[in-house]
């Protein structure tokens, strides 16, 4: 997030967003926060790095995933309301999900579920229920959720954009000047149903959205 400045006693660092996916993309995020602590002394002192944690279990964010729980050196680490989504869905959503795709009589006819039954495993109908606990492991649950919630994910990291931008001339008085460009990390890990039915469509939409602006991206 930093480089190397020539102007004198300044060192460069770009607008930043840090995209967590499920569990394991929470706790990275949360390392990163503490790792802000300990360098600037709080999250406020830091404003061009923003972040939205993003998974399928709707009690997820409460948890912290540090030993040392919410609290570091007096700060809270916790996600702010803004920087949260749930990609989760109601028993009544997937049940509206699956008799859409069940009343069709092929995956490739024209209709509001066609993009998803293109892809979505058949098989899978007669059992996925309400995805409020986490994707279990299964792959295609996490997509169904990025797809479902698509508009509320691309809200939460256009904010989060947002929230990086008008912050340079207070940080020019810490020493620090803000380079052109903006850093987007996404973190997840392949093992779970959330970041590995996610990250590939993430990634892809950030590209889109973001791509004509110059943006590195990282997955991690």
């Amino acid at each position: 997030m930093t480089s190397t400045s020539n102007e004198g006693q300044f060192r460069g660092i770009n607008r930043t967003i840090c995209i967590g996916l499920g569990g394991t993309g929470r706790d990275v995020l949360m390392r990163i926060r503490r790792l802000i602590v300990d360098r600037y002394g709080d999250l406020s002192n830091l404003p061009i790095v923003s972040f939205v944690h993003i998974d399928t279990d709707k009690a997820a964010s409460q948890a912290s995933g540090l030993r040392t729980g919410s609290t570091y050196h007096g700060v809270d680490l916790s996600f702010r309301e803004a920087e949260k989504v749930n990609a989760t869905m109601t028993s009544t959503e997937v049940t509206n999900f699956v008799r859409g795709l069940e009343g069709r009589e092929t995956f490739d006819r024209q209709g509001p579920y066609a993009h998803i039954g293109r892809w979505f495993p058949p098989q899978l109908l007669r059992n996925i229920k309400a995805v409020e606990e986490g994707a279990k492991g299964i792959r295609p649950v996490g997509r169904l959720a990025f797809f479902h919630n698509y508009r509320l994910l691309k809200g939460a990291i256009e904010a989060a954009e947002r929230r990086t931008r008008g912050h340079e001339a207070s940080l020019l008085k810490s020493g620090l000047k803000v380079d052109r460009g903006l850093n987007i990390f996404v973190v997840c890990s392949l093992c779970g149903g959330t970041g590995s039915g996610m990250f590939l469509d993430v990634a892809y939409s950030l590209r889109r959205d973001y791509g004509d602006r110059g943006p590195k991206l990282s997955a991690i």
